[in-house]
């Protein structure tokens, strides 16, 4: 403030300032949003309350342990938002046990492919 010479504060009426409306009306019930292509507003989440949506998504009573965009998607789709919701979404999918211990695994090791010839086509 040593920078300036004359400082002066005035209220400018909410009638009058469009920026401050818009703020209050979204955030009036105390919850931050985000402007969403499929939905109209996404709720902005805490790192908590994403952990919380991830959880609930990706293992919850309803849960189907999605894959990370799917997982993603899924989240956005409820109406939730934050910042890293896809890295956080594949980081949470690849560290669930239960998802590793049954993914597909491959059980036979690589070799090299050989080919079959038969002496008559179509012969069995």
């Amino acid at each position: 403030m040593s920078g300036f010479k004359v400082m002066r504060m005035e209220q400018i009426p909410r009638e009058k300032n469009h920026r401050a409306d818009v703020l209050a009306k979204i955030t009036a019930d105390g919850y931050l949003y985000r402007k969403g292509k499929s939905l109209p507003l996404l709720r902005c989440l805490h790192p908590g309350g994403a952990t919380w949506a991830l959880s609930e998504v990706h293992s919850g009573d309803c849960g189907n342990h999605a894959a990370d965009e799917t997982l993603a998607y899924q989240i956005l789709r409820m109406g939730y938002f934050w910042l890293t919701v896809h890295q956080d979404a594949k980081q949470f999918a690849q560290s669930c046990e239960a998802c590793q211990k049954t993914a597909n695994l491959h059980h036979l090791p690589p070799e090299r492919l050989s080919s079959i010839s038969t002496p008559y086509p179509f012969a069995i």
